[in-house]
């Protein structure tokens, strides 16, 4: 069934958001807009704003803001790709949970795919994403595990490379704006600590952990 279900689960994470609705109303539409794009405000079939514009920052202080203006472009999303971004996500993680020896040939796409999701501007699809990159590695671990005899803590050259693409990721998914984001996170940090151990993910850790710390603890002291 896996050869007939991720492709579909692909496709839709491969899709298009929206359409990009210009500023000026004698514009024609332009089909086929990404989250990706730099310049955009975003906006659900209601009208209802989801991301507010994002313009260049390297020539704004010198401009106008009706230039400013001219240059923003809206991107009306289609709600429920999103929903089904959020779905398709949810379903290969689950597949390279259950299934993960017949889930190692789709393993880099779905990684690729989950990279980038992490960066999307819903927080139901970043939580996806997060929840899928930690699967993915799990996943990787049961079909490549560590030589016999090796020591506790040990992983496989294919695990070592997967946690390259994912660890930095979950570090900048603890500063995500959204709570639940961040929840999300640190329980995908739980998982890779109980099928891991803490040895394989040691640098990372102790990263997060220099953060938490700049954080509570803080250069200069308030008077």
């Amino acid at each position: 069934m896996l050869p007939q279900l991720v492709p579909l689960a692909i496709a839709s994470l491969e899709q298009d958001d929206g359409t990009f609705l210009p500023d000026s109303s004698d514009e024609e539409e332009e089909e086929g807009a990404s989250w990706g794009d730099p310049d955009l405000a975003v906006t659900g079939q209601g009208g209802n704003t989801a991301r507010l514009s994002a313009l260049d920052s390297d020539d704004a202080s010198d401009e106008d803001d009706d230039d400013d203006a001219a240059r923003a472009r809206h991107l009306s999303v289609r709600t429920g790709v999103t929903d089904e971004k959020a779905a398709a996500l949810h379903a290969l993680g689950l597949y390279a949970k259950h299934v993960p020896l017949g889930f190692q040939p789709y393993l880099g796409a779905a990684l690729s795919l989950a990279a980038r999701a992490a960066n999307y501007f819903h927080e139901d699809v970043r939580c996806q994403a997060y929840e899928v990159l930690g699967q993915l590695v799990l996943s990787c671990h049961s079909c490549h595990p560590p030589p016999a005899g090796a020591p506790p803590g040990t992983v496989s050259g294919q695990v070592a490379q997967a946690l390259e693409v994912v660890c930095p990721l979950l570090l900048e998914g603890l500063e995500d704006d959204e709570r639940g984001v961040v929840a999300e996170v640190l329980r995908a940090w739980r998982e890779l600590l109980q099928g891991l151990t803490a040895l394989p993910l040691a640098r990372w850790l102790e990263k997060g952990m220099q953060r938490r710390s700049s954080w509570l603890l803080p250069e200069t002291c308030c008077p």
